[in-house]
């Protein structure tokens, strides 16, 4: 789900905890040595995003929180703050060498490292292990049996 969060909103900070979970705590976040992403930029991206970012090179960066449930993608447009919010259970996570591509419903965002430098394995490798994490809760928790 795409939302601005330039202004807090306590309706908004619900919908996307509810949707990707409350953020990780401080000795959580230290145990696993950091829950964000190097800076990204996008290559990429569905028509909506695009045309909210527009062709504007320096509002191509993004950056990725890791969620108990989910991940948030966080970027800028002017002044505005935007996050896409999307849970590990829909998503679907493409790696080559320094790429990286998410695909979630009818979101699809195909990203880089920002200044050449290389992609953060560390980092693709925690994401990797809270999806299958997750993708275990959720099967054995699944309300259909």
């Amino acid at each position: 789900m795409l939302l601005q969060v330039s202004n807090y909103s306590k309706e908004v900070d619900q919908l996307i905890n509810d949707t990707v979970g409350k953020p990780f705590g401080f000795m959580d976040r230290i145990k696993m040595r950091g829950i964000g992403s190097q800076k990204l930029v996008i290559e990429e991206a569905n028509e909506e995003i695009e045309l909210l970012i527009g062709d504007r090179s320096f509002q191509r960066h993004v950056n990725i929180e890791l969620r108990p449930k989910g991940i948030i993608i966080w970027f800028r447009v002017k002044l505005d703050s935007w996050v896409l919010a999307l849970p590990y259970y829909r998503l679907t996570i493409y790696k080559s060498p320094g790429h990286l591509s998410l695909f979630a419903e009818q979101w699809r965002l195909k990203m880089i490292p920002a200044y050449y430098a290389e992609m953060n394995q560390n980092f693709i490798h925690k994401l990797l292990e809270l999806k299958s994490e997750s993708a275990l809760s959720y099967a054995a928790h699944d309300p259909r049996d």
